[in-house]
């Protein structure tokens, strides 16, 4: 309200004239006892009004709204907008014979149970917002006005769509946001604090509240320069508590890392608004490979303007499984850039940028997909001890939730490692990176191979990554999600001619939902039934 107030009125007194008026209360003869809750942009507000007060302010720290809270936030709208619905199916007999229905009809057989589900919940793009707002109050206040008033003109109709291109939608309220906080002209003005700021919550290091984050010389002795306490006034990113001590996590919506990139450029705009489309409704393993490509390089790359010239491969893949001595392994950094190419590599040590056929410096520090013979992508770094490697990045994806074994991983390494010989490259070591949504329970030492599995897929994408990664790398095992030739490819025991009904029968609401209306399913993977699964919200839309 401030902000749109102080928008029409170039004074900005709002804010100003508010605490005024309730002064009155607070000071006069009868002191009244009045305790408002100011949130959003109000703290920046508060630091701007710089004359003494008779009133104090008291900081709150609010978490984010996590996801149950968004999903029951944004049912509260369907409801109010009388969003529509879908039948859910709780029976799927065979198709009854004549007789059979003959009987049925005598007998007056009762229908079975009717329950419906909001529609909104089956569309990828709309929770993959929710999702990227990292529950801000303010950054779903934006997402809320462009759906329900810029793009659909009203929640109504908006509802009744669900076709938007949410690419643009993303755009609006990233664009909205930055001009509510006032980014872009504070990252210029302070570019190393707030690259610190952003590569502290990116990386997911743990923070002390008085923590400084910039280098500013000032000659007063008590000046403490900007920390992170003075820049969560502005009210875009949260701390969390990090193992029971003084330390936080520093939790920052996505849509805000991408505001940061903008202007810090740590990997290419335009290709980062490709890499993270939200307008995939499918992620098929071309689409993780650049997820992939991308995480790496930002992470390379932030580094590099942090001032780093060198990380061990333990830091630079955290949680990844691995022996010692590989994780150990000292890299020197080089800025990564990212090429798809027409050739496959190493069958041609020339390739040529899939876009435009310029030739590719792969061997100069390139990220470089998605033609190789064996891997879906390498890239290439020299260690402090002088030798070169060829880093190889398998991407596997999981069909059916079954383990990915010990020897699928092994036998990975050995095509990567043949490969590399057969091409008579000389002076390369390799090194192996399986990238997965399976589990994995075998030996996690392997030599010359690390491994980012579905359970360290947190610690190794990091706070801000780790979300987007879950649910866009996870869609594959949620059937309210599959196309058919996901369905095709993943479910056992149901032929490719009952495969539209197993479609058409959407929406599933649990595992036992699904096996009951598939009998011939086999269970044997395991089901991802997000949002429907989320505990403390409600599956089925009120009957209106």
């Amino acid at each position: 309200m401030i902000d749109e107030w102080d928008a029409y009125n170039k004074t900005k007194q709002f804010f100003k004239n508010m605490i005024r008026g309730i002064a009155k209360f607070m000071t006069g003869d009868y002191p009244t006892f009045i305790q408002p809750f100011l949130s959003g942009t109000t703290p920046r507000a508060i630091a701007q009004q710089k004359q003494a007060t008779d009133i104090s302010f008291q900081f709150v720290d609010c978490p984010l709204l996590d996801i149950k809270s968004m999903i029951r936030i944004m049912d509260h709208f369907a409801t109010k907008f009388k969003a529509p619905t879908t039948l859910l199916d709780f029976e799927a007999p065979e198709a009854p014979t004549k007789k059979d229905a003959a009987n049925k009809k005598k007998k007056g057989v009762a229908p079975p149970t009717t329950k419906y589900v909001y529609k909104w919940k089956l569309c990828a793009p709309l929770l993959q917002l929710l999702i990227d707002t990292g529950g801000l109050p303010r950054a779903l206040e934006k997402l809320f006005d462009v759906c329900f008033k810029t793009i659909g003109g009203n929640g109504k109709k908006f509802f009744e769509d669900l076709e938007y291109d949410y690419d643009n939608i993303f755009s609006i309220v990233k664009n909205d946001l930055e001009k509510m906080y006032d980014i872009y002209r504070k990252v210029d003005d302070e570019m190393e604090l707030y690259m610190n700021l952003l590569y502290h919550c990116v990386e997911g290091i743990p923070v002390e509240e008085n923590k400084r984050l910039d280098n500013k010389k000032d000659n007063k002795e008590d000046n403490k320069g900007t920390t992170v306490k003075d820049l969560q006034t502005d009210g875009h990113f949260a701390l969390s508590s990090y193992d029971g001590r003084d330390l936080f996590l520093i939790e920052m919506p996505f849509l805000f890392v991408c505001i940061y990139n903008d202007k810090l450029k740590i990997v290419d705009v335009e290709l980062m608004k490709k890499a993270f489309s939200v307008n995939n409704n499918y992620m098929y393993w071309q689409e993780w490979e650049l997820f992939v490509a991308h995480h790496i390089s930002f992470r390379v790359n932030l580094a590099i303007k942090m001032g780093k010239n060198e990380l061990s491969l333990r830091n630079l893949h955290p949680g990844a499984y691995g022996t010692k001595e590989d994780l150990d392994i000292v890299m020197k950094l080089k800025r990564l850039g990212i090429y798809r190419s027409r050739e496959q590599f190493p069958l041609n040590l020339i390739v040529t940028d899939n876009s435009d056929g310029s030739k590719i410096p792969w061997d100069n520090g390139h990220c470089v997909g998605t033609s190789a013979e064996s891997s879906d992508m390498i890239y290439v770094m020299e260690g402090v001890s002088g030798f070169f490697y060829i880093i190889m990045v398998q991407n596997k994806w999981d069909y059916g939730s079954e383990e990915i074994k010990e020897e699928n991983v092994s036998d990975e390494n050995k095509k990567n490692v043949k490969s590399i010989k057969r091409s008579n490259l000389e002076g390369y070591e390799t090194k192996t990176i399986i990238f997965t949504t399976q589990p994995y329970k075998g030996n996690k030492n392997l030599p010359e191979i690390l491994i980012v599995s579905k359970e360290n897929f947190k610690s190794y994408f990091g706070p801000v990554f780790s979300a987007r990664a879950t649910f866009s790398l996870t869609r594959d095992i949620n059937p309210n999600f599959w196309d058919i030739n996901r369905l095709k490819n993943t479910l056992m025991g149901i032929g490719n001619a009952s495969i539209y009904n197993v479609a058409a029968k959407r929406p599933y609401i649990s595992e036992d939902h699904f096996y009951s209306v598939n009998p011939r399913a086999v269970k044997k993977q395991k089901l991802d039934l997000f949002p429907f699964d989320v505990q403390g919200t409600e599956i089925y839309a009120p009957i209106i």
